[in-house]
């Protein structure tokens, strides 16, 4: 049954496993009866430490993942020779899963539809011959993830580093994409000093600054970090190692940002200790791992290591 979903188009089975995958995350969240405290990097002080009642954050924050799952499937029809239709998004909401289990960030879960958005773009840059208009809502959709969470910041440089994978040397279209990017700051900047006369920057939440690193912190979300550790090096290792079989030049292209990328956002997350960038990991791993599992010669290893994450889900909860 589970050979089957790689290919399987049957948009059921899809709700099925997004039910089941998403149960852990349900039932942890209801027995730990933590409200949700939402805090954005730039915001008046209306906006500041929002909170929501625990069954409130649990709709929520399910209906992000339900939105990020679809833009996930709709990625994966991009690579429809190497990748099934459900993969990728099973693959996604057991990761979330894991780590949402040790380590919730609110505003990490909201970037993440964005982030998938950004990737789709991405992939669609390499077949055009003029892409003004993409790297615009490139660079709108990273201004609005750094208004959401300042820590992601990181994405507009992996943006520029797409463009220089994903196409040819054209200095309007960084000089774009920047100017994209802090158009949002200067319109926000104009309407808050209009209303209360302040500046959009005077706005930043300073517990979104970049701390030094914090070792409790990085302990403290330990199980999702190995996990995401030995995937990571998993994939990677695949991929430099060649066999995986990439045959069109784009989704090449793209799988190399993709991976080089990912040991990026590690290297960032290792210097500078913030947490939340686990969950660009998440999106990464189960983009690429998703490749590597479709291509393995023995198809018995790709229903193993999926079924492996499946346990690990229930021995995260017995553990939490």
């Amino acid at each position: 049954m589970i050979n089957k979903l790689f290919y399987n188009q049957n948009s059921l089975n899809f709700w099925y496993f997004l039910v089941v995958g998403l149960w852990g995350f349900i039932i942890t969240s209801i027995i730990n009866h933590h409200p949700l405290v939402i805090n954005f990097s730039f915001s008046p002080v209306f906006l500041k430490d929002i909170t929501l009642n625990t069954y409130a954050s649990i709709v929520l924050i399910y209906l992000i993942i339900l939105a990020s799952a679809f833009i996930m499937m709709s990625i994966s029809k991009e690579f429809a020779d190497h990748v099934g239709l459900l993969l990728p998004s099973i693959v996604f909401v057991l990761l979330i899963n894991i780590l949402t289990s040790t380590f919730l960030d609110f505003t990490a879960v909201l970037i993440i539809p964005f982030f998938l958005l950004i990737i789709k773009i991405i992939i669609s840059l390499y077949d055009k011959q003029k892409a003004f208009e993409e790297i615009i809502y490139i660079g709108f959709l990273n201004a609005l993830i750094s208004l959401i969470n300042i820590d992601f910041t990181i994405i507009l440089f992996l943006s520029f580093f797409s463009i220089i994978v994903m196409r040819p040397f054209y200095i309007k279209e960084y000089i774009l994409l920047l100017l994209s990017y802090f158009f949002p700051f200067i319109f926000m900047d104009a309407i808050m000093f209009f209303i209360s006369n302040q500046h959009v920057f005077s706005l930043i939440n300073r517990n979104s600054e970049i701390q030094h690193f914090n070792y409790a912190q990085f302990l403290s979300s330990i199980y999702p970090l190995m996990i995401l550790l030995i995937l990571s090096f998993f994939t990677v290792s695949k991929f430099i190692n060649r066999k995986i079989g990439l045959k069109k030049i784009r989704t090449r292209r793209f799988f190399l940002w993709l991976h080089i990328s990912l040991v990026i956002v590690w290297l960032f997350l290792f210097s500078l200790s913030l947490p939340s960038l686990y969950y660009i990991i998440v999106v990464f791993i189960a983009l690429s791992l998703s490749i590597v599992l479709v291509s393995l010669e023995i198809k018995r290893h790709a229903v193993l290591l999926l079924l492996a994450l499946i346990i690990l889900n229930f021995l995260i909860i017995v553990i939490m």
